[in-house]
């Protein structure tokens, strides 16, 4: 499987190709062939995963009143602070579309935060009454496949004259090993007494699960999800949130502050080292003129910086998680003019969407930009001060890493008027 999805990637690897140099036509076949590698990969990957986590022997005891299913994380990395964010199927709580309020818990009873989202919900709830004749029929066509979905688990209960059978389905393939089961209900059946079988079943609901821990270096943690609040009370953990006066808003962590004025201008301080980034973000639209491989400016074109309308709001908050949120329209030219020495007089409205996030007990600011591109011939880029004055860059290339003047003259390329 492994050796079909490197052969399906590497069709997608020319130079022009893989540098997104091409045409529309190669890019939309370029996509088809990513979507199959990400399946044939993930698939497998899933298999591996479900194999690795049945060999992990999960302790019963330590973990506290009321947590539930086990969780094996495996860290690749080295140890200290990471943030674990994954696409799990779980039976956890679900309202009105909303995974309820869940936390971690390890081995030694340690309550960790985590934030929950519902990816996709529970389905295809089944539950029948069946005669034993008719279920010792159906048992040998038992696989780990049943009724669309995949077998995670089997648990068999009774009471007075009826067996009762739950089978926890899910999505993706577990590898589930029915023939211990199998076994298990027939013996049971042998014995008698039993009147009526009720088989019940429901496909467990899908979340994305992050949460922040210090995590062996190369190694891994088993974790029981239980339901409420990591911490009693309204702490978060020195987390923060708020709106502010002037129709603003500001987030915390223990690290760093992020202050978000109402005209979309970003302040970043870093709450250790007392630093200080006053307009820290800026999404830049410059005209380009350049083709397929290089970008040109156009001549004498002015830079859109500022946004037109600005919408600031605070996303939602959890024990373990704060962000704000920039919903922005810029006011851009719709492409170059006809000579191509200009921008075009007409203006394309470009929606651009910042989420700033803060995690708890982690050292880093993440952004997650959102936009859709309306105009054409120009660059877009996110621009990010820096708390110092650059007087250099250093590239990687192919054999060496290549210093770089900040501002070049224009003769270090050769010439008055280089090509490129």
């Amino acid at each position: 499987v492994i050796d079909l999805a490197w052969r399906v990637a590497m069709e997608n690897h020319p130079h022009d190709s893989i540098c997104g140099c091409s045409v529309d036509g190669v890019h939309e076949q370029m996509e088809s062939r990513f979507q199959r590698v990400a399946e044939l990969a993930g698939a497998h990957l899933e298999r591996v995963a479900w194999d690795w986590a049945r060999a992990v022997a999960v302790p019963q005891q330590g973990f506290g009143r009321g947590a539930g299913e086990s969780l094996v994380v495996w860290n690749p990395n080295g140890a200290g602070p990471t943030e674990v964010d994954a696409l799990i199927e779980a039976d956890v709580p679900v309202s009105r579309g909303k995974v309820k309020t869940v936390h971690l818990r390890d081995a030694e009873g340690r309550r960790i935060p985590a934030r929950a989202e519902l990816v996709e919900p529970r389905a295809g709830a089944y539950d029948w009454l069946l005669p034993p004749h008719v279920l010792e029929m159906l048992l040998p066509g038992l696989t780990g496949d049943f009724a669309g979905a995949h077998l995670r688990e089997v648990c068999m209960g009774e009471t007075g004259g009826q067996l009762t059978l739950d089978f926890r389905l899910a999505r993706s393939p577990s590898g589930f090993d029915a023939e211990p089961v199998k076994r298990a209900i027939l013996g049971r059946l042998e014995e008698g007494g039993i009147e009526e079988i009720r088989v019940r079943g429901q496909v467990l609901p899908r979340i994305r699960l992050r949460f922040v821990d210090d995590l062996p270096g190369h190694g891994l943690r088993v974790y029981r999800i239980a339901p409420g609040r990591a911490r009693r009370g309204k702490d978060r953990g020195e987390l923060e949130s708020e709106r502010r006066p002037d129709g603003g808003v500001r987030i915390a962590n223990q690290v760093w502050s992020v202050e978000v004025a109402a005209d979309g201008r970003v302040g970043l301080s870093n709450r250790v080292h007392g630093v200080h980034i006053e307009d820290a973000l800026r999404v830049v639209s410059e005209g380009d003129r350049g083709d397929e491989y290089n970008f040109d400016p156009v001549p004498g074109a002015v830079c859109v910086e500022r946004p037109d309308r600005v919408r600031v709001s605070l996303g939602a908050a959890s024990e373990s998680e704060v962000s704000a949120v920039i919903a922005a329209k810029y006011r851009v030219p719709a492409e170059l003019a006809p000579d191509r020495e200009a921008r075009s007089g007409s203006s394309s409205v470009l929606p651009v969407t910042l989420r700033i996030r803060l995690v708890s007990g982690l050292d880093r600011v993440d952004v997650e930009s959102r936009v859709d591109n309306t105009a054409r011939d120009h660059r877009l880029r996110l621009h990010l001060r820096a708390p110092f004055t650059v007087k250099r860059f250093e590239v990687e290339s192919a054999f060496e890493i290549a210093e770089r003047p900040i501002d070049p003259p224009r003769n270090a390329f050769g010439s008055e008027s280089p090509s490129e």
